[in-house]
């Protein structure tokens, strides 16, 4: 277990003065349960705040000033944590090179400023987005303070503009270290402007489904953003798994989903899991324009014959590895979406030629 990592989780269904989501809670019991898992995120239960409320506690009626979780419960948790890692690292300054802290946030979100992604506490309302827990804030204060060498910030919600909600960063007097340097990874959902999305399943159980980027996430750490060369998942390849993945996933939208992430330094990238096996492929569909019947050759990206097929007999499926590629017609010009040219990225794909 990884004893100076500390989590805090949030997830928020019930939203009194503005309306509810179905699986934001799920979302964040899921991500608890990745960071306890001694062969996954590896954090002790006792360094993780699982900061839910069951629906049936929030009954409809129920006024938006009695709704929680609300932004204190998040504060003192992080606060309760940042002091024990304080306190270890006073006694045993070695460890700090092992330190990091998680926050994950899944519910309503807005964005008052293009570099800042706030998510709403249980109380919000119209006229009250000041209760928001504001990431950008208590990332530029961590990154002063120094408890933590590694912050990684998850954040599960819209980030539609609302400029005029405030933004209070933490209540805790300025502290300033000089441990060493800090670093930082963001993921949000979407971007600035933008809106996050559920999944919509009519056949599978409630339980199951997840925030497109939640899932995305939770794929991505499990073993589907893996470097499929060395088997290491960092932030460099979790950020482009996930991208892609959320970008598959919502791309019946008419306006799909594109997350953000963002990583101070970019290099040398946070390190999530090394051990993962490299050698998965993904089923891949390849959907040809109605007017093309040819043959195709499909090739990887040193340009070995993968397979062939002829579009006449339908969509092409085959099973890829990550990587690069590349689909052609055997005779005749070229005239693919992108030149024929696709990437697989730990997942499944529908390429649209």
């Amino acid at each position: 277990m990884n004893g100076q990592h500390y989590a805090i989780v949030i997830g928020i269904n019930r939203y009194p003065g503005i309306s509810d989501l179905q699986f934001a809670r799920g979302d964040a019991e899921e991500f608890y349960n990745w960071l306890r898992d001694p062969n996954l995120g590896a954090v002790p239960e006792e360094n993780i705040a699982l900061i839910t409320v069951a629906d049936a506690d929030i009954p409809p009626g129920t006024d938006r000033k009695h709704a929680i979780p609300v932004r204190r419960q998040v504060e003192e948790a992080l606060s309760d944590f940042w002091e024990r890692c304080s306190a270890h690292i006073d006694d045993t300054p070695a460890d700090w090179r092992h330190t990091r802290l998680y926050v994950f946030g899944s519910g309503h979100g807005i964005a008052p400023e293009p570099h800042e992604v706030a998510l709403l506490m249980a109380n919000a309302a119209p006229k009250h987005y000041g209760n928001n827990f504001p990431y950008g804030k208590f990332i530029t204060y961590f990154q002063k303070a120094q408890f933590f060498r590694e912050l990684v910030f998850f954040a599960d919600c819209c980030r539609e503009r609302v400029s005029t909600a405030p933004l209070l960063g933490p209540t805790w007097d300025e502290i300033n270290n000089q441990n060493g340097k800090i670093f930082t990874l963001r993921g949000l959902a979407t971007y600035f402007g933008e809106l996050a999305f559920e999944e919509e399943d009519d056949d599978a159980p409630p339980d199951e489904l997840r925030g497109y980027f939640t899932k995305a996430l939770l794929e991505g750490l499990n073993g589907q953003a893996a470097d499929p060369r060395t088997g290491e998942i960092n932030s460099q390849t979790l950020a482009n798994y996930v991208t892609e993945r959320v970008r598959e996933l919502t791309r019946h939208r008419p306006q799909p989903q594109t997350p953000f992430f963002a990583a101070e330094p970019v290099t040398p990238a946070i390190v999530f899991r090394t051990d993962v096996p490299v050698a998965t492929k993904h089923p891949v569909t390849l959907e040809f324009p109605p007017d093309f019947t040819g043959d195709v050759t499909l090739r990887n990206g040193d340009m070995k014959t993968i397979a062939t097929h002829s579009a006449a007999d339908g969509d092409m499926q085959v099973a890829l590895a990550s990587g690069f590629y590349r689909v052609a017609p055997t005779e005749g010009e070229n005239t693919f979406h992108n030149g024929g040219f696709f990437e697989v990225i730990g997942a499944e794909r529908h390429v649209k030629l």
